[in-house]
């Protein structure tokens, strides 16, 4: 059974809305990379304005993927988000 639409990106909202709060709260926080469902464009956009930096779609990426990731997003952040080239 499907979810509707409106409840689809309930749970995406929520995660920017907690995005938003901890950066109001906690300007130096660590890394943060969103885990969804559901990749549209909008909210992948929303998310990296707010400072994500990585918005991942479940279906797209496997646990060994984002295991290998993670010293780069923490590498990115002590960078103030630049990626070495």
């Amino acid at each position: 059974m499907q979810q509707p639409v409106a409840q689809r990106g309930f749970a995406s909202r929520r995660r920017l809305e907690a995005l938003s709060y901890l950066n109001e709260r906690f300007a130096n926080h660590p890394p943060v990379v969103i885990l969804a469902n559901y990749g549209e464009p909008s909210m992948i956009d929303r998310g990296r304005a707010l400072g994500a930096v990585e918005y991942l779609v479940k279906s797209r990426v496997t646990p060994g993927e984002v295991s290998a990731q993670i010293p780069t997003w923490i590498g990115q952040s002590r960078r103030g988000g630049q990626i070495d080239s």
